[in-house]
């Protein structure tokens, strides 16, 4: 039996701004954040989503008190981009 791989940053479509434009099942988050001075993004997905998804057990989205997260720094970003 295989262990099917994680998913990565760099399965995630961006924006121009480097923002989250949609997960890898599709699914667009209900809102981005960015800390432009320390370089850390933050894309809020809905929690009823993510549930029912069938990659939530490889995806790096997180569970959060109001939605599911995904957090990543610029440099997380720019690694991924380039794949």
């Amino acid at each position: 039996m295989m262990k099917e791989a994680k998913l990565g940053l760099d399965t995630f479509e961006f924006t121009g701004e480097g923002e989250v434009s949609q997960c890898p099942a599709g699914h667009a988050p209900v809102k981005n954040k960015t800390n432009k001075k320390k370089g850390r993004h933050s894309a809020a997905f809905s929690s009823d989503v993510c549930d029912e998804c069938p990659h939530a057990a490889h995806c790096p989205i997180q569970r959060g008190k109001k939605h599911h997260y995904l957090r990543y720094n610029d440099k997380e970003l720019r690694l991924a981009l380039r794949r």
